[in-house]
């Protein structure tokens, strides 16, 4: 069976607050997703993103996997950033082949919502695909 990959995207702007990720690649709003036709399982994430590196310090970056779509909620660390100096860049490295087995059920929506858990450096812009098998 053929993997498929839905990404969505957005903007974390406080630690501490999962963020719902509600955009697609072309900026339009599409809010959860359902899992794709024919396929029973989430097999992989990739998850990526930047912080403006407004304010020092350190956190650690979560995508959070809920609702009717998923049997159980996922929370999965993906990256961390930290901001030493004014000005600064800063960036966590990509979950490039993060495999899970998270069962979805046909039908439901998936909520994907990013957070930084940790200090607020900053606004961080971010995407995470679900490979779906």
């Amino acid at each position: 069976m053929p993997s498929v990959a839905v990404s969505r995207f957005g903007e974390v702007t406080a630690a501490n607050t999962p963020t719902a990720l509600t955009l697609d690649a072309s900026g339009a709003t599409v809010n959860s997703q359902q899992p794709p036709t024919n396929t029973s399982m989430i097999t992989g994430i990739i998850a990526s993103g930047a912080t403006d590196a407004a304010s020092n310090g350190a956190n650690v970056v979560c995508v959070s996997i809920s609702g009717t779509g998923v049997s159980d909620e996922q929370d999965i660390i993906v990256g961390a950033n930290c901001v030493d100096g004014t000005p600064a860049a800063a960036a966590f490295t990509a979950a490039t082949d993060l495999k899970v087995q998270i069962p979805t059920i046909a039908g439901g929506n998936i909520l994907v919502e990013m957070s930084m858990q940790g200090d607020d450096t900053g606004d961080i812009r971010a995407g995470c695909t679900l490979i779906h098998e």
